[in-house]
């Protein structure tokens, strides 16, 4: 599996392919490191991330980039969407359309939804809508040393509602950090033997959180 994130990588860096009118921010496509888009977004619509599991599958069919999604499921793909939700309370700049209107709206695809979130009479409700795809959650062994290490794979982007242009977008990929003999110690003196570790869900939390703090950093 870890071959399929490889190729999402690539995928992500090397094409800009889109299934709606996404197109370059002007100067940055998106904004490179340290750069900065200037758009006036203040409203943002979080709709829920593409995924593919046993039950069914949602696409991102709004994504500005192809990518590869291992199996996952909708309650974990909606989890990881809350995250985003729980995260832009730092940036309180940036509003966020409420979920239960992101719901009610919900079509069958990123496309429906975003349209059904309009008004009536066709007003925008959003300066610029968050899309994205939780690519995969990776789980260790059932015993300690068993397996790899809990780990997640996330994307996500933020398109201007109006024009359709790529403001942001990120490709974030990581598993737990090794930890030494010392610092297991440590851990079980601070926490208890018993202590939960780690997993897959929790480092897509940490994820989302540098995401969303690189976008605020990048977008004006």
């Amino acid at each position: 599996m870890r071959w399929l994130l490889v190729l999402t990588a690539l995928t992500l860096a090397l094409t800009g392919c889109s299934a709606w009118t996404a197109r370059p921010a002007g100067t940055g496509d998106p904004a490179g490191p340290g750069e900065s888009v200037t758009s006036g977004v203040r409203r943002i619509a979080v709709l829920p991330l593409a995924y593919r599991g046993d039950g069914g599958s949602v696409e991102c069919d709004l994504c500005p980039n192809d990518m590869v999604l291992a199996e996952t499921s909708e309650d974990k793909a909606m989890l990881v969407t809350a995250f985003f939700y729980e995260h832009f309370t730092r940036h309180p700049r940036f509003a966020l359309v409420p979920y239960a209107d992101v719901l009610r709206a919900r079509g069958a695809d990123m496309r429906s939804t975003l349209a059904g979130l309009d008004s009536p009479q066709g007003e925008r409700v959003a300066d610029a809508v968050l899309v994205g795809a939780l690519l995969e959650l990776r789980s260790p062994g059932a015993n300690a040393g068993s397996g790899p290490r809990p780990g997640a794979a996330v994307y996500a982007a933020l398109l201007d509602t109006g024009s359709g242009q790529t403001l942001w977008s990120s490709f974030v990929d990581a598993d737990e950090e090794a930890r030494s003999a010392v610092a297991l110690r440590w851990r079980g003196l601070v926490e208890g033997k018993d202590a939960m570790p780690a997993r897959a869900v929790d480092i897509a939390r940490q994820l989302v959180g540098r995401m969303v703090d690189e976008l605020a950093m990048q977008v004006d």
